[in-house]
């Protein structure tokens, strides 16, 4: 797997998802519920880092969602773990951006016994 890291997003671009007020009777299971990412824009944000066709890309799982408020317009900053059809492909793609930041091997996040 493939990890990216700074994708930006305007927060104009993220989906908007329409709450019940604040002082309803009582909250239900869907009011708890983490709002959507914009997978298809991720996706064609990723493919675009990586020089891929969108259709290259097999899976994308969000790691990662925070916001950038240091200039006027919000940004949504996401790092994104994404599995491509041909595994062939992933070595490839490392080794031409291994100098590259922001690209880079998903890293082992299972826990092993000591």
């Amino acid at each position: 797997m493939i990890r990216l890291t700074e994708l930006k997003l305007p927060l104009s671009a993220l989906p908007v998802d329409t709450r019940r007020a604040a002082d309803a009777q009582a909250e239900t299971d869907a009011d708890r519920l983490p709002t959507p990412h914009p997978i298809a824009e991720l996706t064609r944000l990723s493919a675009l880092a990586l020089g891929v066709a969108e259709t290259a890309i097999a899976e994308l799982k969000v790691f990662k969602r925070s916001f950038d408020a240091r200039q006027p317009e919000l940004l949504a900053v996401y790092i994104v773990d994404l599995m491509l059809h041909d595994s062939g492909l992933v070595d490839g793609l490392l080794a031409r951006y291994a100098s590259h930041p922001h690209i880079a091997r998903t890293p082992d996040m299972g826990y092993h016994l000591v």
